[in-house]
């Protein structure tokens, strides 16, 4: 029998792609693995989240007898102790670590000095060990040869996938609903991210505000609760406080100012109907190791304009209009072609929706599994 350790310790963070990793890869190796025997510890909040026979929680010190230690988070407290134990013969076992992308490097600004020192030990401690890396693109994967000289055979590409819950949602009386509690009375274009500096938000702000919105006849995905309206750019993950810098940074005429609407962190549970509700996501992110928001906005068959960068055409694949991030004036000129253009949103929602049907949780799982097995012995 297998056994394998798996860390929850991101597991807590709703909202961020490392929480939502750790859920939904959960989730997905106790409905497909029945024959291995896992070992959860990390955040024991979560122990109640999967109820089954051959998956149990504990804490970090009753750890023993262990086959494969998969780290889903880079972050992770325990890696280094993990280290540690290996150096000191007190640890046995395969290490696994998931690395989403090597930001904390390439990024640096949008990480604080303690941050980026824990991650940067972390991943050479694991390399020191001969890990292996679980990454979701193979963008990522370059990354961590370029960077680190970690070979292919040491590598998993596995692709992460949209939950069950996000999927085309034709309730008019619930998607309205979920417009009036987010004050979106008119159509609205969803941005979805967090204010760092690679997700490009101020440049996000500005396209939109250039693409001649006022002159396109649009002709609604959805009922709006204002026929007619004005269309908004709805920001989702950005709250009060970040909201109020980014708009100091930018020139913002009070009418500007009007058109966007900050969400604030919004509970996954309305994630899918505010997909649902909106006319296009738009996501010119200027760095992404893959992107969900692309796919789950993809799953619920919404039109998709993202950046031409980094993961993000790989993961898109067909299935979106891409963009040069750094082009405001392309930008605004995708929007009004796909607001303006009722084929061209059909047909990149048809498009999208035939992407995301390729990827799924079940699929990442048993990948997954089959790359636990591969590092026994190694």
């Amino acid at each position: 029998m297998l056994h394998i350790a798996l860390d929850l310790s991101a597991g807590q963070e709703n909202g961020s792609g490392r929480g939502t990793y750790v859920r939904n890869l959960l989730s997905a190796l106790a409905a497909v693995d029945r024959r291995s025997r896992y070992s959860l510890f990390g955040n024991p909040a979560m122990k109640s989240l999967v109820e089954m026979p051959n998956f149990r929680y504990l804490a970090w010190e009753g750890l023993n007898g262990i086959k494969v230690w998969h780290f889903p988070d880079l972050a992770s407290p325990y890696m280094r102790e993990f280290t540690r134990g290996v150096a000191s013969g007190g640890i046995t076992g395969s290490m696994v670590v998931t690395v989403h992308d090597l930001f904390f490097h390439t990024h640096s600004r949008d990480f604080s000095a303690a941050s980026r020192e824990r991650m940067a030990r972390n991943v050479l401690g694991a390399v020191l060990v001969g890990a292996g890396f679980i990454v979701p693109s193979y963008w990522t994967a370059r990354e961590l040869f370029e960077t680190l000289g970690v070979g292919p055979k040491d590598i998993a590409v596995i692709p992460l996938a949209p939950a069950p819950e996000f999927y085309p949602i034709h309730d008019a009386e619930a998607l309205i609903s979920v417009r009036k509690k987010y004050g979106l009375m008119q159509p609205y274009v969803l941005y979805v991210g967090s204010p760092y500096a690679r997700k490009n938000l101020p440049t996000a702000i500005n396209a939109f505000l250039q693409a001649r919105l006022g002159q396109v006849v649009l002709v609604p995905r959805v009922p709006s609760v204002t026929e007619g309206g004005r269309v908004m750019l709805a920001v989702a993950g950005v709250g009060d406080e970040e909201a109020a810098r980014i708009c100091r940074g930018l020139p913002l005429s009070p009418h500007d100012r009007s058109r966007v609407q900050f969400l604030g962190k919004v509970p996954s549970a309305d994630m899918p109907l505010l997909y649902n509700a909106a006319e296009a996501l738009f996501y010119p992110s200027l760095a992404e190791g893959y992107g969900l928001p692309v796919v789950e906005a993809m799953a619920c068959g919404l039109p998709v304009i993202a950046s031409n960068t980094a993961a993000i055409p790989e993961v898109a694949a067909d299935g979106a209009l891409l963009v040069n991030p750094r082009d405001a004036g392309e930008m605004a000129m995708a929007l009004e072609g796909v607001l303006g253009n009722r084929e061209l949103s059909q047909s990149l929602a048809t498009s999208g929706l035939r992407r995301a049907a390729t990827l799924s949780w079940d699929k990442t799982a048993r990948a997954t599994v089959g790359f636990y097995l591969s590092r026994l012995g190694s």
